[in-house]
């Protein structure tokens, strides 16, 4: 490489950013430990090995969800390499950072805007925690901001709708929540195109059709199996209240505070914490809410399909990561707003502050994941340190038969380390399970102080708790044998 080449390749736009995402992924080298992990995304390949990519099981909702970003787990669903699963989920970032760029450089943004969209959304506090988590919103991401990326092009062609439909196609075989994706991606495009309606129909319909043909055969299966084509939400899930009377009740807020719930959570948040929105995103990207300030018609599409997205996550559970996609659609016209502004302090000064709030939040993750306790002391401290039952799961592990089944309760369903058979109860833990539904059970893993708390007063849980004998104990949880004790009784753990 030339002396000039060399002395080029910092100022690329996309150089800190990189180098923040390289770091975050690195750091993310670790044991799985996050909850969707350890109870579906991994645990998925070793059920297609099993029945195949089309079983359906109603105790297990997530062999109902889209199984294109789970499909590469199948390389690492094991030891050693589990270690690695989140590489392939932070390679989902990396996509979707050269998409966004793509964008940006679609609507003319200059370095600088370009370095700091980049830089703000890579250090976003969600997508920092979910490079180091074996899921698949990274990935939808990526979908998303290939849907931007064609809606922001300078000039829309009619076949630029194969290319919509094609990303908005991957978003649906991703994730359940990929359909507001679509249609915000729909909005955005038919307002982008409004003033030629023969070319807003030529591309829209290339857009509607390419995710049917593409996705459509997934949630046809879901519908013929399962009863409906978003199992389990409208088939198994009893009915429930929604997000916002939830955080009224569970949480105490007023409701116009429940209400800007989605809005609060790019302000700050907390891993792993439901009621913190179980992540943060980061603050600038609502400048885009005046997007309707800009001339640029793409600017305008982009502001309104994020409207679109966040009126729609107020009907769902609000998590920063199911947030995320709204951000690529916020991103662009944010940055251009700022460009455009008179005064330099707001194009400076907002985004370093939003900078500088997303990386003490990291500072404070990256001291929570400790990866060094993983790197110095092995795999079972680390574990240990972050799951709570992994002591009691590891015993399980070496100890029962290989073909015992077990029914998790009020653990989170995260039963990938028992290396054994397992359900776990979906959004139905309310009530203690029937004598029938554990009746084809070898053992139970339950949280026990919180079922005792849950269940108290509870005749169906009295008369469980008579027929079942308790096999070891680790701090809060009990591992029990569904038949009564014998006389001679197993040593604890």
């Amino acid at each position: 490489m030339s002396p000039d080449k060399r002395r080029a390749l910092p100022r690329h736009p996309l150089a800190p950013a990189l180098l923040f995402w390289g770091g975050a992924t690195i750091a993310g080298v670790v044991p799985p430990f996050s909850r969707d992990a350890l109870n579906s995304h991994l645990v998925l390949p070793g059920l297609w090995r099993q029945h195949g990519l089309l079983w359906r099981d109603p105790w297990l909702a997530f062999t109902a969800y889209p199984p294109l970003a789970d499909l590469p787990y199948l390389l690492f669903a094991h030891r050693p390499w589990d270690i690695l699963a989140s590489c392939w989920h932070a390679t989902g970032a990396l996509a979707t950072l050269l998409l966004l760029d793509r964008s940006m450089r679609n609507t003319g943004a200059s370095d600088g805007a370009r370095r700091w969209t980049a830089l703000l959304w890579s250090t976003m506090p969600t997508v920092v925690a979910l490079c180091g988590w074996a899921y698949v919103d990274l990935w939808l991401c990526a979908a998303t901001a290939a849907a931007v990326a064609v809606i922001t092009r300078p000039t829309i062609r009619a076949m630029d709708g194969w290319w919509l439909g094609l990303a908005l196609g991957a978003a649906l075989l991703i994730k359940y929540n990929a359909a507001a994706v679509a249609i915000a991606a729909w909005l955005g495009i038919g307002w982008r195109l409004a003033p030629d309606p023969r070319l807003l129909w030529a591309v829209v319909w290339r857009a509607l059709l390419t995710p049917m043909l593409l996705a459509g055969w997934w949630y046809a299966v879901n519908l013929l199996q399962l009863g409906g084509p978003f199992y389990p939400l409208g088939v198994a899930n009893p009915p429930a209240i929604g997000p916002v009377a939830f955080r009224e009740l569970a949480y105490h807020e007023p409701h116009w505070w429940a209400l800007l719930a989605p809005l609060r959570a790019f302000f700050y948040g907390e891993t792993n914490n439901p009621r913190l929105f179980d992540g943060m995103l980061t603050p600038l990207p609502l400048v885009a809410l005046f997007g309707w300030r800009l001339r640029d018609r793409r600017m305008q599409a982009l502001a309104l399909a994020a409207l679109c997205y966040l009126a729609f996550a107020v009907t769902t559970a609000i998590r920063a990561r199911y947030l995320l996609p709204a951000t690529l659609f916020m991103l662009p016209p944010a940055m251009q707003l700022l460009e455009e502004s008179p005064k330099r302090w707001m194009r400076v000064l907002l985004p370093a502050a939003s900078l500088a709030w997303s990386l003490a939040v990291d500072g404070r993750y990256l001291m929570w994941l400790a990866p060094w306790d993983y790197w110095l002391h092995g795999r079972d401290t680390f574990l240990a340190r972050h799951l709570p039952d992994y002591p009691l799961q590891r015993w399980a592990a070496r100890h029962l038969p290989r073909n015992a089944r077990l029914l998790l309760i009020l653990t989170g369903g995260r039963g990938y380390y028992l290396q054994r058979d397992f359900r776990f109860r979906m959004g139905d833990e309310g009530s203690p399970p029937t004598a029938a539904e554990i009746r084809s059970f070898d053992y139970l893993l339950i949280r026990q102080k919180s079922a005792d708390r849950l269940y108290d007063g509870n005749p169906n849980w009295r008369r469980l708790r008579q027929r079942l004998c308790p096999v070891a104990r680790s701090g809060r949880f009990t591992l029990w044998r569904n038949r009564p004790c014998s006389d001679k009784e197993r040593p604890e753990a």
